[in-house]
């Protein structure tokens, strides 16, 4: 199944190492100074996330992980809807996109770059992680455990399945370990869909 996609990774596998890193540096980044938040770190903010029962953009507090829930059903998987959303735009990112669905979104030139969730060990000790930072003081207990979270518990999910593979590979609703070859395209993908002469913007609530 993934042949292709290998085929793809090795002509372009300088672009993927690159995107690759940024997103696990990011990734890793906001895990650990959201467990770290009641330490006196940064503040709680507002980010997108997306509601795949409802199909729009809402947000919810920067020290959560996904999936949550929104008060909407569950997905037909059983799994809370509610999951974070990177948004870029091609240009400026309007002030507020919440309640809009994607299509909505194209409209204004914003795109939902991909979906991120975890599985249910992995937030699990996430919400440990966070809620009880003195059994992590060591920063030697991190390398093995985000090993694992980008191995099998990150979770990553495009919306973008025409503008990043024509052939349906990455289309629909799967999920892919977050350091997985299908991942990486996604993240790619997501840098150039605005045209190779211009970089998406990110965009976030009121920011």
């Amino acid at each position: 199944m993934f042949n292709q996609l290998r085929e793809w990774l090795n002509k372009n596998s300088a672009m993927v190492t690159i995107v690759a890193v940024g997103l696990l540096c990011v990734s890793l980044g906001a895990i650990i100074l959201q467990s770290s938040g009641r330490r006196g770190g940064p503040r709680v903010v507002d980010v997108y996330y997306f509601d795949l029962s409802s199909g729009k953009v809402i947000t919810a507090k920067s020290d959560q992980f996904p999936p949550i829930d929104t008060g909407s059903p569950n997905t037909p998987e059983g799994m809370p809807p509610g999951v974070r959303a990177y948004l870029f735009a091609c240009g400026e990112c309007p002030s507020s996109l919440v309640g809009m669905t994607p299509e909505q979104l194209a409209a204004k030139k914003v795109y939902i770059g991909w979906l991120e969730a975890y599985t249910p060990d992995a937030k699990a000790k996430l919400e440990d992680m966070r809620d009880h930072p003195e059994k992590y003081n060591d920063p030697a207990m991190y390398d093995p455990m985000m090993e694992d979270f980008y191995n099998t518990g990150m979770l990553v999910r495009t919306m973008l399945p025409l503008a990043i593979d024509t052939k349906g590979t990455l289309a629909g609703d799967k999920w892919f370990p977050g350091n997985s070859e299908p991942a990486m395209m996604i993240m790619d993908g997501t840098q150039r869909a605005c045209g190779d002469a211009q970089l998406p913007t990110p965009c976030f609530p009121k920011r």
